[in-house]
């Protein structure tokens, strides 16, 4: 029983340390006990105490991570992608992006960075830059149909302007 005490302390303590740099899913955390070889005893109790005591909350972290990379410029899709390999389900990925990316937010980051990175590309040819940023958005987690709508109505309105 002793030895299992012990057990619990360095697993919180672990836990505390990982939560300190960042906020993380149970998931996460049950992964990176489990590397250090701690017992499946210690880490069902360890993660229970952090949800009890509401140090993990896969909701809130869910949320968090969507605002934050929606800030940073990434796509609907690729934000799901991450949520999945964090052990977030998936009944609780859609549920938290429905409430918290609207389909227009997603298309004003997509032209909001579409913009940004054709500013930098003056002097290609548009066929060069087209591909080139097809290819960026594409990598950014965007749909391929949101992607061409997208480019489609900047080159048009750039035609305009130049005209």
């Amino acid at each position: 029983m002793r030895n299992n005490l012990l057990g619990i302390d360095q697993a919180k303590q672990y836990a505390f340390l990982l939560l300190k740099y960042r906020q993380r899913s149970c998931a996460e955390i049950k992964r990176r006990l489990e590397r250090k070889k701690f017992s499946p005893e210690v880490i069902a109790q360890t993660i229970a105490f952090l949800r009890e005591k509401n140090f993990l909350d896969d909701r809130l972290f869910a949320e968090n991570w969507i605002n934050w990379r929606l800030k940073q410029g990434v796509g609907y899709h690729r934000i799901r992608r991450e949520l999945q390999q964090k052990g977030i389900e998936n009944n609780l990925i859609e549920e938290v992006l429905k409430k918290v990316v609207k389909p227009s937010n997603n298309l004003e980051v997509l032209e909001t960075l579409a913009r940004q990175r054709l500013s930098r590309m003056r002097g290609l040819d548009e066929k060069t830059m087209r591909r080139r940023l097809f290819n960026f958005l594409m990598r950014r987690g965007f749909l391929q149909e949101e992607v061409i709508d997208c480019l489609e109505r900047i080159f048009k309105e750039q035609k305009i302007y130049e005209s």
